[in-house]
């Protein structure tokens, strides 16, 4: 293209014919780049083909939403309150030359605001040599070569505005976190601060090769269900030199999940809780089903000082406001947010649960009183792998074959202390009595049941957990023992905003997922479990609950049985 057409095209990105004024990109902020990156640079993607593309055409990218990457924007006041809380950590000159990474740098916005604050130019001393000393500390990595773009534009606009020059090199790249650290050893132990917000990626969504490289750079430090963002605070971890703080963005359920805990204990004893941020209350990612809290720790340094305090926030409302005040070292506990120090020994235990002065001594109250444990039995109701094949309308059952399909109570038709008179569905349920139905006799005695489940075959063979646990194909994978569910229990919705234990006093019904009680002896029984839906629906008791449950989209707590049994 000739010059002239050329300088038309970059001017119509300040001039539109149908505006009266032009744009100044000079005061695009990097609140307003990480939201466009959020919203379309991310997104793209350069699909590989066997064809080789023109010169003069290249292949224009392609749309896609791949949740593989697990892209979640920072807000600018978590960035913010990170750069400020290490600013008020270290002296001036310190903190103007620290070392600085982020292994899952997005659009630059933590390294961004980390700069615009060592690189101020009207505080004192600020030099050019100081300016590129700073940017020359810093390191980002991510995966995706579009978020490495937006940093490096991120970052050379800022660095052009503080010496009117463009920066000669940046040190980000696009790389897999993992590989890169593991192919770079000498980045172990040589920075004094990590800060990230990591992709939040479930076992589900990952790779065949990335689950394998996260278990394998895990070792012992987590198990089961190993989510993605686990593995980038490991690398925080090791990058620390003594002394250095971990700043990071994580779920809610790291403080409790079991799959965490390795990392937990290895945090607690490598390193001191400088800080730890509750907004699970809080819509932070409003796209995002994920509840957060912001963790800052310190590696423990070589000098032998004592083990200061950490800081506790809880926070209803107001975050910002909250975090200013925790910067500022205030203490304080209002209606909508609460400031407190707690000793580093509350970390030693197996969940972090940490509350407020008063929570704490209801919390104590709580802890002299025996568990639900010690009376009942607290289950799972039946997990069939295929819902939508095994619970089946009523009117669809064939008529006489009633008998191996029992009452269904979906989560939504729970109440509150009693279940109501019917139900619209019903379970396949292959016992009759105590006794299992076999495949011989399911074909033989209830042959419309045994040809509606094989016009299904396919999709029921296609569940991963069959051959696992050696199921056949027709049979719902945990369908529960009639002694453990169609028996008097109380029953609650897997997921609540509020109580609702209801009793089914008759054992009538049979739910999916939720947890059920009933008691370990026998005598007494209904006057038992009359005491303990009272029990369990009472504020105190569903506070005690809530506190020790993961928190999920819309405030929701899900109720598991291994927190139901230490009530």
């Amino acid at each position: 293209m000739d010059r002239e057409t050329v300088s038309a095209l970059l001017s119509d990105f300040y001039r539109n014919k149908y505006v009266p004024y032009e744009y100044d990109f000079s005061l695009m902020s990097k609140h307003a780049l990480s939201r466009i990156y959020e919203r379309y640079v991310s997104i793209l993607r350069l699909e590989e083909s066997p064809q080789a593309p023109l010169p003069l055409f290249p292949r224009l990218p392609e749309e896609e939403c791949n949740r593989a990457y697990g892209s979640i924007y920072t807000p600018q006041f978590i960035a913010r309150f990170f750069a400020r809380y290490l600013r008020e950590q270290m002296p001036p000159l310190a903190y103007k030359r620290i070392q600085t990474a982020d292994p899952a740098c997005g659009s630059g916005i933590f390294l961004r605001t980390l700069l615009e604050l060592q690189c101020d130019p009207t505080q004192d001393g600020v030099t050019t040599e100081l300016i590129q000393t700073a940017f020359g500390n810093v390191l980002g990595l991510d995966i995706d070569e579009n978020a490495c773009q937006a940093t490096r534009l991120s970052l050379a606009l800022l660095y052009l505005v503080l010496t009117h020059r463009l920066p000669e090199t940046l040190d980000v790249f696009s790389a897999e976190s993992i590989k890169y650290y593991q192919e770079h050893p000498k980045l172990k132990g040589t920075y004094d601060a990590v800060i990230a917000n990591p992709p939040f990626i479930s076992l589900d969504t990952q790779t065949l090769a990335m689950r394998e490289r996260v278990s394998q750079f895990m070792g012992e430090y987590a198990s089961g269900r190993i989510d993605m963002y686990l593995a980038f605070l490991h690398i925080g971890l090791e990058m620390l030199k003594p002394g250095g703080y971990g700043l990071f963005v994580l779920p809610h359920s790291f403080l409790l999940g079991r799959n965490a805990s390795g990392m937990r204990k290895l945090i607690s004893e490598t390193s001191w809780i400088r800080c730890l941020a509750d907004l699970s209350a809080i819509r932070v990612f409003p796209d995002s089903g994920s509840y957060i809290v912001l963790l800052i720790f310190q590696k423990k340094p070589d000098t032998g000082q004592k083990a200061p305090p950490a800081t506790i926030i809880k926070c209803q409302d107001l975050v910002g406001r909250a975090l200013q005040d925790a910067v500022e070292g205030r203490r304080i506990e209002t209606n909508f947010y609460s400031i407190y120090d707690i000793e580093q020994d509350t970390f030693g235990e197996g969940e972090w649960l940490v509350l407020p002065p008063t929570e704490s001594r209801l919390k104590s109250k709580f802890e002299r009183l025996p568990v639900i444990d010690d009376f009942l039995h607290v289950r799972q109701g039946f997990v069939s792998g295929a819902d939508g094949v095994f619970i089946v309308p009523a009117k669809q059952i064939p008529p006489g074959e009633e008998a191996i399909f029992v009452p269904y109570l979906r989560d939504r038709d729970m109440k509150l202390y009693t279940v109501p008179n019917e139900t619209s569905h019903y379970f396949f349920y292959p016992y009759i009595g105590e006794t299992k139905v076999e495949e011989d006799r399911l074909r033989d005695e209830f042959p419309q049941t045994w040809a509606y489940l094989s016009s299904h075959r396919r999709k029921l063979e296609a569940r991963r957990s069959l051959k696992r646990y050696n199921r056949t194909w027709w049979e719902p994978m945990w369908p529960r023992p009639p002694k453990n569910m169609m028996r008097p229990k109380i029953i609650s919705p897997h997921l609540v905003l509020i109580p609702r234990f209801s009793l089914d006093r008759e054992g009538k019904y049979a739910i999916s997922h939720s947890p059920l009680l009933y008691p370990k002896e026998t005598g007494a029984e209904d006057d038992l479990l009359r005491f303990f839906v009272a029990v369990l629906n009472s504020t105190p008791c569903y506070w005690h609950i809530a506190t020790h449950s993961h928190v999920y989209r819309g405030g929701y707590v899900m109720l598991e049985p291994k927190t139901l049994k230490k009530t």
